[in-house]
């Protein structure tokens, strides 16, 4: 049996309202890594030095999102991050709107902590000059962190066939993969501002107001 998003795109096409509003908001979002860990109220986010500086950084309390790579496709290009809602898949989308609160210390993170001191102790006068080079497994396995997350709510299809922000997660799975990213500022921007248009769309639809007929300011 198809969910009712299959059937949406069925019907409406690839480039539907639902469709429109949801890549309006993953457009240019950079991804950042994986949820490692999920209960209702926080992730624990995986990530790594090398997609943070793609993303321009993680602030602390800064916005990201995730979502399941079954039906939201990256390109995952070093130059662009193009995201796109795959119409083929049957699972119910859903993304999942979260909130930086902290760090989040791994399990490795003793052991990598004590090479770089076993490193910074052991240098010798010519390397300050040249540079500090750690391996390639010590560099590889120094760069990931943790990060910790609130969450904010989700956004999903409601049974009007409508894109709907709730304030919690209705059920997760501890087997299910989840990607997470940076939401680009036109993308943070459709977040923050989604219940807004959808009032205004709907005092719209009530009023019946014609939007070509608004005579636009300094006209």
């Amino acid at each position: 049996m198809q969910n009712s998003f299959t059937n949406i795109i069925q019907q409406m096409g690839e480039k539907s309202e639902v469709v429109q509003e949801i890549e309006n908001i993953v457009q240019n979002a950079h991804f950042v890594g994986f949820a490692v860990d999920v209960t209702y109220s926080t992730f624990t986010v995986l990530t790594n030095d090398a997609w943070k500086e793609r993303a321009n950084g993680i602030p602390h309390n800064s916005f990201l999102f995730a979502a399941s790579p079954n039906w939201l496709k990256s390109t995952f290009d070093n130059f662009t991050n193009e995201l796109k809602v795959n119409i083929a898949s049957d699972e119910d989308p859903e993304i999942i709107l979260l909130r930086v609160t902290e760090e989040y210390e791994l399990p490795s993170k003793d052991i990598w902590l004590a090479t770089k001191i076993d490193k910074f102790k052991s240098l010798e006068t010519k390397e300050l000059h040249d540079g500090v080079v750690f391996d390639e497994l010590s560099r590889n396995e120094i760069q990931y962190a943790g990060l910790k997350c609130r969450v904010l709510g989700t956004f999903y299809i409601d049974e009007h066939q409508n894109l709907t922000f709730g304030s919690d997660i209705e059920n997760y799975y501890g087997a299910k993969i989840l990607y997470v990213y940076k939401p680009s500022v036109e993308g943070l921007e459709n977040i923050v501002n989604f219940e807004t248009q959808k009032k205004i769309q709907e005092e719209l639809s009530e009023n019946h107001i014609n939007l070509s007929n608004l005579v636009p300011f300094g006209d």
